[in-house]
């Protein structure tokens, strides 16, 4: 068994007097780390309008099931998407720790992402209440659009904490994903003849304007 000699001159390139080296280089960020949903932000946008929203259902469900799975989070995704609105800001809290994890550097206002979301769900959600139709279909239709804008820049920064900026794992679409387009288009046709085809009268308010009208059953006064 070999023993170093403590006579041995030490190495003139070294320091015996010096502290120790140390390297402080921090190790390399993990590859392909994924601890959320990925997907493009462009489909993100384009399946939330043309669904008329539900996929932010589905959305939801998915960042939490994969936090569950990558994460060990005592959580259950199908009620925090169903009840999307009181998780979103909780949501923005995970992603930063998986960014911070990554050694990705984040940079969002994640939390007035996730305040806007939340404002405008509930405008869309009583928008009935402030004003009547068609004002209260218009601004469904335009919470729908700027829920799309902001649930994208919500999911940029999620790819961006996840490694993967260009969403490549997740950026093309599917066959589920033109069903839903399809499925989509059609409810946006059935709400917009909703909207164009006027409104039926009322029963009563029919039978009081035809019991108002006299109808001249023998004009002319000629009996037989």
């Amino acid at each position: 068994m070999s023993q170093s000699n403590p006579f041995q001159p030490p190495d003139p390139g070294q320091n015996p007097y010096g502290a120790p080296n140390a390297n402080l280089t921090p190790p390399p960020a993990p590859s392909g780390a994924v601890n959320l949903y990925v997907v493009s932000p462009v489909k993100c946008g384009l399946l939330t309008v043309a669904t008329f929203g539900l996929f932010l259902v589905y959305w939801m469900y998915q960042q939490w099931a994969t936090l569950k799975a990558h994460r060990r989070l005592d959580v259950w995704p199908v009620p925090r998407a169903l009840f999307a609105i009181f998780f979103y800001h909780q949501l923005v809290n995970e992603v930063e720790k998986v960014a911070s994890d990554n050694r990705s550097k984040l940079d969002w206002n994640g939390l007035a992402l996730a305040t806007g979301i939340v404002i405008t769900l509930l405008v869309a959600r009583f928008s009935d209440r402030l004003m009547p139709d068609p004002g209260a279909s218009l601004v469904v239709f335009a919470s729908v659009i700027f829920l799309a804008m902001l649930h994208a820049q919500f999911q940029r920064g999620i790819n961006v904490a996840c490694l993967d900026p260009e969403a490549s794992a997740n950026s093309r679409f599917t066959p589920l994903n033109l069903f839903g387009f399809a499925v989509g288009g059609l409810l946006w046709l059935l709400v917009m003849i909703g909207l164009i085809m006027p409104e039926e009268p009322e029963a009563g308010l029919m039978e009081e304007e035809v019991g108002a009208v006299v109808v001249p059953v023998n004009p002319l006064g000629i009996h037989g």
